[in-house]
């Protein structure tokens, strides 16, 4: 299985982010606090519906929320390869 895409909506720092993953190897550079650990986050929270460094906290999975609204997504697209077809998902 391959991300192909992730899009991510008030999702911690993202207000709106669209990421496409199109090489064999991603690499996530920057500066603190612009969202690396988020973005590891997030592809957990796609695959399994959890976050383990929010497992403590008093908020759950709501601490995810960003500042734009009540609400944060996850969405992804994979590729699926022992089939040969995509799947997409979608948390909320």
């Amino acid at each position: 299985m391959k991300i192909k895409s992730l899009r991510l909506t008030n999702f911690g720092v993202f207000k709106d982010a669209r990421l496409e993953f199109d090489r064999p190897v991603a690499i996530l550079l920057g500066e603190n606090a612009t969202g690396k650990s988020t973005l590891s986050t997030a592809i957990e929270v796609l695959l399994t519906g959890r976050a383990s460094r929010f497992a403590g906290h008093r908020l759950g999975l709501a601490a995810l929320i960003g500042p734009a609204g009540n609400t944060a997504s996850v969405e992804g697209v994979l590729d699926l390869a022992t089939t040969g077809r995509e799947a997409t998902l979608l948390r909320r």
